[in-house]
């Protein structure tokens, strides 16, 4: 039954992506650019592991020698190309750990560095939501802040599926590494949640983390006590840190646009997935973890305001919604985010020019 869902749910969200006017979320992946520190990383551990260099990149066209040139160009298809020699090879299918080992806050480039002179560990994982394509992230990153420590989330996987157990061992591994870069010491979880079945190597992921680790949970996060999200970075400096995150926002919008990409679209999708939650702007902006003001911006660049578009997800999902002669428009005016049906009713002929279903506004809710 849970597969069933799980199918169903996927189906559901691949109609309301097309009602929305978004492409496949992995889309064309030569067509997406990737940096070259994963395959750098890749490389170094082949080599400890005495495992041919030519090995690795067999298929991807790259030399071992061009890797640290400041002008190679590599994009998700040889990146991951990489990943699958190197599973293959390693005969180790938790060699994305020892990967993820090697990834520094430094390998995310211009965005790293913004992190390590952010204002604290929140603001720094903040920059990994809003540069998702720049840092060469395949999962949406998330951390949360309690008061009793803090986790950090990977979810939506943007890749490969036949990959996907080995990037999120080497990106929750990497995220260790970074949570101890920004707080200028060595950190370790005090448990890891896992969203797969334990596998016959789960030793492994104790012996890497050195703590609990939950197989078959929510989702993949790794739990801190010993940080609560609020230290603030050895090198912090808010002036360097706000024209260097300028930057970064300029480039993130040039990869994106490399690949068709607008922030529009990834504020719409969100949006899509719950519109009840995300029917203000500071719900929006906190999931997006920047300012409204810096939201408001961003929307305007992409020639829209939020009201509008808040209305293009509302009036596209109540389309799709209404479909389902299983839902009542007080189900489908739930959903958008209406506190009564008659404003959607209000909204819909707004939209449309007629009412959600026939033309009798006192039909049963």
């Amino acid at each position: 039954m849970k597969d069933e869902s799980h199918h169903s749910q996927s189906m559901a969200e691949r109609r309301l992506r097309s009602s929305l006017g978004l492409g496949d979320p992995i889309g064309r992946q030569e067509d997406i650019p990737a940096t070259v520190h994963a395959i750098a990383a890749a490389l170094d551990e082949c080599r400890v592991r005495h495992i041919d260099d030519a090995a690795l990149l067999e298929g991807t066209g790259l030399e071992a020698r061009a890797v640290a040139s400041p002008t190679i160009h590599v994009n998700r298809n040889q990146e991951q190309r990489c990943f699958r020699n190197l599973l293959r090879h390693s005969e180790s299918p938790s060699i994305g750990l020892a990967i993820g080992g090697r990834l520094h806050v430094s390998t995310l480039g211009l965005a790293g560095y913004a992190m390590l002179i952010s204002g604290s560990v929140m603001q720094a994982f903040g920059c990994m939501s809003q540069f998702p394509l720049f840092m060469g992230l395949y999962f949406d990153v998330r951390a949360r802040a309690a008061s009793d420590g803090m986790t950090v989330s990977i979810g939506r996987y943007n890749g490969e599926p036949d990959i996907e157990t080995f990037q999120a061992d080497m990106c929750l591994s990497s995220l260790r590494l970074i949570v101890s870069d920004l707080v200028g010491r060595p950190v370790w979880p005090s448990e890891v949640h896992l969203a797969r079945r334990t596998p016959h190597y789960a030793a492994d992921y104790a012996q890497h983390y050195g703590c609990r680790v939950r197989f078959k949970a929510s989702e993949d996060a790794l739990v801190f006590t010993a940080v609560s999200g609020m230290e603030t970075p050895r090198l912090a400096n808010e002036v360097s840190f706000n024209a260097l995150h300028r930057q970064c926002e300029v480039l993130e919008r040039e990869w994106a646009a490399s690949i068709g990409t607008r922030f529009a679209d990834r504020a719409k999708e969100l949006m899509g997935r719950d519109l009840a939650r995300f029917k203000s702007m500071t719900a929006l902006a906190g999931a997006l973890h920047m300012t409204e003001r810096t939201l408001r911006r961003r929307l305007e660049k992409d020639g829209l305001s939020f009201q509008a578009l808040l209305d293009d997800v509302r009036r596209q999902t109540a389309i799709l919604l209404l479909d389902d002669d299983a839902l009542t428009v007080a189900a489908v005016a739930e959903r958008l985010g209406y506190s009564e049906p008659r404003s959607f009713r209000h909204a819909f002929r707004r939209w449309t020019g007629r009412a959600p279903r026939g033309d009798d506004g006192n039909q049963t809710e």
